[in-house]
């Protein structure tokens, strides 16, 4: 019996052994993660209509990014049938760009009910392909350089079995094409996300969403900076390479008089709000969003391939960061914030104060500076371009408040004063303090 005790003992300890063996060599035999360093940067072009503003945009930025995230249809599933709006992007000014191009599809909401069919999966790819392949097509006939293409689609959880059927459809459709899809954070934590994105070139992870605020005086943040740590660590268990998208826009929120939620006004023309209405904008923070690229830069996460940048900055943007701050942000570095006052003579006793945007970002509120003219009296005065002027602490000085003026445009006339005439050749000009973002 003890001889039978020390064989079953000694062979325990064989298989436990034999068991380490294998882990041990399963562990060394594992592909580490790839490394990307250093990080692509992409830029989403998500314009319906290509204005000239728009293709300003793009050579702008094609100097400073890796390559364009193109939107090129959007489709839904309304009474039973598929449809596309498709996009004409201008294919010659991307090929320009000489950058490659990856061809978004973005689905809504209601593809989830074809999805809930057990044929949808393959019906919602047949059409997806062809729309892919059509696009293409005409981007490669002009010249762009076509790498892939990407599906945008928020997926309910409950459904993303049925997506990844749709996805290995679609893959086998769209041969030669690189196809990734975005993810929301709410997918990383399931067992199903592996699979989903397993087969893909890589996804897009998209930390970046707008909660409906409780009233106008509850805190509202587009893009949770402090979450994305632990985004970042769910998304790499996947083991598939993936790109961080960060926001560079923000949105017009309104509120009723009483602080109830009203709306959401996003880039495009300004809604007509009831009067009343009380409107607050929340952009993306470009100095928490620096940061984030900063640390990142520092210790990159296994399977992480760069930045994708929601969305192109033009110059026309109301809510969108201007390309200096998102060249800025790309670096890991806080935009600077500067102003620049300059008072101008053009006739004797004439003076003419204009300001002008000498920093990196378009700041979303006022600025205010002092005048002064010492010694002397004012004639005739008038503020313009919005600016208004405001009483200062002596008989021979005033604050003008104004909105700042954006990034990279000429210097605005904030307002211009006329003193009257002094034989004393000594007397002093009108006088330019400097420039405060209130």
């Amino acid at each position: 019996m003890h001889g039978m005790r020390k064989k079953i003992v000694s062979f325990a300890l064989v298989a436990a052994l034999a068991a380490a063996c294998c882990v041990y060599f399963a562990i060394r035999s594992r592909p580490p993660a790839p490394s990307f360093e250093p990080f692509t940067h992409t830029i989403y072009v998500w314009q319906r209509s290509w204005t000239d503003d728009v293709v300003d945009g793009v050579h702008a930025a094609a100097a400073g990014c890796n390559g364009f995230s193109v939107l090129a249809a959007e489709t839904s599933f309304v009474d039973g049938d598929l449809d596309a709006i498709r996009v004409d992007p201008d294919w010659p000014a991307l090929a320009a760009a000489g950058l490659p191009v990856t061809l978004v599809l973005r689905a809504d909401v209601s593809l989830s009910e074809l999805l809930a069919q057990d044929d949808g999966p393959r019906r919602a790819a047949e059409f997806l392909a062809v729309v892919a392949r059509a696009a293409s097509a005409g981007a490669t006939d002009a010249g762009a350089d076509v790498a892939g293409v990407q599906l945008d689609y928020d997926c309910p959880t409950a459904r993303l079995a049925a997506y990844r059927a749709l996805l290995e459809a679609f893959r086998a459709a769209v041969p030669g094409l690189d196809v990734s899809i975005t993810a929301l954070p709410s997918w990383v934590r399931t067992r199903r996300f592996r699979q989903l994105v397993g087969g893909l070139s890589y996804f897009v992870l998209q930390v970046h969403s707008l909660e409906k605020p409780g009233s106008v005086d509850e805190p509202v943040e587009l893009c949770p900076t402090d979450r994305i740590p632990t985004y970042l660590r769910r998304a790499a268990r996947a083991r598939t390479p993936y790109y961080l998208a960060l926001p560079t826009y923000g949105y017009e929120m309104a509120f009723t008089a009483d602080g109830a939620f009203l709306g959401l006004g996003a880039e495009g023309p300004r809604a007509e709000w009831p009067s009343g209405t009380v409107c607050k904008v929340v952009m993306a923070e470009p100095a928490a969003i620096a940061n984030t690229v900063r640390t990142v830069s520092a210790d990159p996460p296994p399977w992480l391939a760069g930045f994708a940048w929601f969305r192109l900055p033009v110059a026309t943007d109301q809510l969108n960061w201007a390309w200096p701050t998102l060249e800025a942000v790309m670096a890991g570095r806080e935009p600077v914030v500067a102003f620049t006052a300059d008072v101008r003579t053009p006739s004797p006793d004439l003076f003419e104060i204009w300001v002008a945007n000498s920093g990196e970002y378009n700041v979303p509120g006022d600025i205010g500076l002092k005048v002064s003219w010492p010694g002397r009296s004012v004639a005739a005065r008038d503020t313009v371009n919005g600016f208004r002027e405001e009483r200062g602490d002596g008989p021979d000085e005033a604050r003008l408040i104004g909105a700042a003026p954006p990034v990279g445009q000429p210097a605005v006339l904030a307002a211009w004063y006329r003193l009257a005439p002094d034989d004393d050749s000594e007397a002093a000009p009108l006088q330019a303090g400097n420039v405060e973002v209130l």
